[in-house]
C-alpha cells in the first residue's frame, strides 16, 4: 500500500517484477479509523504536565475505560457508517 504522500516516495525504487503498489486514493479515513480517536484522548492530557510517567498512563487509562463506557462520544467522533451501526 502507497499513500501517494511525495514525500514518502522514492525516486529510484526498483520494484521486482512480483510486487504490486496498491496506491490509496487522495483521502482514505476509514483505513485509519482510529485517528480521530486519539483527540478523546488527547483532550484530557493537552496543556497538562506529568512528573512520572505513571501518573500521565493513570490518566489516559481513566480516559479509555471512560470511553469505552460511553459509545456515543466515540461513534459521534469516529463519524463512519460501519462505526455508527456499531452495537456493544
Amino acid at each position: 500500500m502507497v499513500d501517494n504522500a511525495g514525500r514518502h516516495r522514492a525516486k529510484r525504487l526498483p520494484i521486482p517484477a512480483n510486487v504490486r503498489l496498491h496506491v490509496l486514493p487522495p483521502c482514505t479515513p476509514e483505513l485509519q479509523p482510529v485517528e480521530p480517536f486519539w483527540a478523546l484522548v488527547r483532550e484530557v492530557v493537552a496543556n497538562e504536565t506529568y512528573d512520572r510517567l505513571g501518573e500521565l498512563r493513570r490518566v489516559v487509562r481513566r480516559r479509555c475505560r471512560y470511553l469505552a463506557s460511553d459509545p456515543g462520544t466515540v461513534k459521534g467522533a469516529v463519524g463512519f457508517r460501519w462505526a455508527a451501526r456499531m452495537e456493544r
